[in-house]
């Protein structure tokens, strides 16, 4: 009963494979069919034993290792993203006292240069962790780390200068 059973799973198996492959392949086909008159006994027997030998390798050798793979790379993903996610909601709420993306400033590169950011956090007292956001795009950006001398706090609500990033400083702030 399992050797039946397993011809019969590792026939579907390559069946499907077989298939997607076919699908991937079809246009090489057509022109090959094309070009033949007629379909020779042979090929009938030949691609239903490609299609159960595919099956029953992909089923012994592909099948077994890689749920096995998946399910423990999924429980890894699982407790990595729990981490993540308890993480992230510490750092937004009451619970970190940096209060991050609540102040704008100004970084000074040269006398020059200057980019505006949001403050993230504050390493030492005289560090800063700023997060400076690209145009259109906020959600992309740079994050340096830089000293107090170079910054300038402004009054600045940090919404108003999300709107100046994502108009590339049309809107005025």
């Amino acid at each position: 009963m399992k050797i039946l059973k397993f011809i019969i799973r590792s026939f579907f198996i390559g069946l499907v494979l077989c298939g997607v492959i076919y699908i991937i392949l079809y246009p090489a086909v057509v022109i090959y069919n094309a070009f033949r008159e007629q379909i020779n006994p042979t090929i009938i027997v030949g691609a239903t034993v490609t299609v159960f030998l595919v099956g029953a390798l992909t089923s012994l050798f592909y099948l077994h290792p890689l749920n096995f793979i998946a399910r423990h790379f999924l429980k890894l993903l699982a407790s990595f993203y729990a981490e993540f996610f308890k993480q992230c909601s510490a750092y937004f709420t009451r619970e970190n006292e940096n209060k991050p993306f609540e102040i704008v400033v100004e970084v000074k590169f040269n006398n020059d240069i200057k980019m505006m950011g949001l403050v993230t956090n504050k390493i030492k007292e005289n560090q800063y962790t700023v997060f400076i956001p690209t145009s259109p795009r906020p959600s992309t950006g740079i994050t340096v780390i830089v000293s107090k001398d170079v910054l300038n706090f402004t009054n600045i609500d940090p919404q108003e200068f999300m709107k100046y990033v994502m108009t590339s400083g049309a809107y005025r702030v």
